[in-house]
């Protein structure tokens, strides 16, 4: 049964307020930095009409403008309260936080029908697999020399197959500096597995073209986010004529941008679960990735990336960001098996995205907590 056709009816949510979780190493990219915490500010727990809940991360934006729209009393699919929201909201942008948000709503959505229906979500998406390829992400720029040879050992600890790590240091004034960093990494993990490069936007293409062929030596696997995202026609350009594949899509918010991307010759989609539309939206560009033979890796929250990885049409892979995601992941009450280069879902029903709230609690990271009902 396809989900978005299940009717709910909202009654009531909770929702957490959380104190930012440090990281236990700063990270930086090319253009900002350094983060010192996880960006999960506030926890959902969303109920139905059957006292089902589904729970995923949100922001203020939620309570303002998502809620007014569901506590009304009335009963719809999921299909529905997504398209009718969508549109009673379009004034506040179809490609902002607004959007985003709906997303998280579907997330939750789904998290509440595949608990109701008893089974893990990636089972009730369709999955037939238990696990998902993962790579190693990190190589902060301020890492150099043992401190990245360090970190890259650990990813090759766990299994992974490809590495990934931050260049364009100093919004790309150090380009030298980066190029021997991944001269440096090559040389630790060897000739066989993969190294991609993520510039986070900040070169001009003729910059992006330059550096391309600068590391060509050091087999790229793939050259992440080189130019502005909506840069469509520098995307068709590098497409051309850079030695290394290019990928885009982080900042991307529906399938239709990733529509224009795949018209300018990317073959390399990254939709990002929580900075995305949703899971109708990630399920589109799976689609469109297996119909131009092109592949996904897909960042953010691995416990939600994974599940529609694992629910990918074509080839995908999901990112570990260590630095940045390992945080979060000690402070669920369940947790996935990481080795061999994948991640295995761990026994549960619903998204494996669960919060150890006492944790939170005593440790003084739970801030307060919110209660919604419906108007009766």
């Amino acid at each position: 049964m396809d989900y978005r056709n299940i009717e709910l009816k909202f009654e009531r949510a909770v929702v957490h307020h959380l104190k930012p979780i440090p990281q236990k190493v700063p990270f930086m990219d090319a253009t900002s930095g350094p983060f010192l915490y996880t960006k999960v500010d506030y926890l959902l727990e969303l109920y139905d009409s059957d006292g089902a809940v589904g729970k995923m991360p949100c922001t203020p934006v939620m309570m303002e403008r998502i809620f007014p729209q569901i506590f009304n009393g009335e009963k719809k699919t999921v299909g529905q309260w997504l398209q009718d929201i969508r549109w009673k909201l379009r004034n506040s942008g179809l490609d902002g936080d607004t959007a985003r948000e709906l997303g998280r709503l579907e997330y939750a959505m789904v998290d509440l029908v595949s608990r109701k229906a008893g089974m893990a979500a990636h089972r009730f998406l369709g999955s037939q697999k238990d696990w998902v390829e993962v790579y190693g992400s990190g190589g902060s720029t301020h890492l150099e020399g043992n401190e990245l040879a360090q970190e890259m050992e650990r990813f090759l600890s766990f299994g992974h197959k490809l590495v990934k790590m931050k260049i364009a240091t100093d919004f790309g004034r150090r380009l030298q500096r980066d190029v021997e960093r991944i001269k440096l990494v090559r040389q630790v993990i060897g000739p066989d597995i993969g190294l991609a490069i993520d510039a986070n936007q900040a070169f001009t293409v003729s910059q992006a073209l330059d550096f391309a062929r600068m590391v060509e030596p050091y087999k790229i696997a793939w050259f992440e986010e080189p130019i502005h995202s909506y840069d469509f026609r520098g995307y068709k350009e590098l497409a051309e004529k850079s030695p290394i594949p290019i990928a885009t899509g982080e900042s991307f918010l529906n399938h239709y941008l990733f529509e224009a991307a795949e018209d300018a010759g990317v073959r390399h989609f990254q939709p990002s679960p929580t900075n995305f539309g949703g899971v109708t939206e990630w399920l589109l560009v799976s689609d469109l990735a297996k119909e131009c033979g092109g592949t996904i890796s897909s960042g953010g929250p691995p416990m939600l990336s994974t599940v529609l990885v694992a629910n990918a049409k074509g080839d995908a892979i999901t990112e570990f960001l260590e630095p940045c995601n390992q945080p979060l992941l000690d402070y669920m009450d369940i947790k996935p098996e990481r080795k061999n280069g994948r991640f295995y879902f761990p026994d549960c029903v619903g998204f494996p995205y669960r919060f150890d709230l006492e944790r939170l609690n005593r440790e003084g990271f739970l801030l307060g907590t919110t209660y919604y009902r419906r108007d009766v």
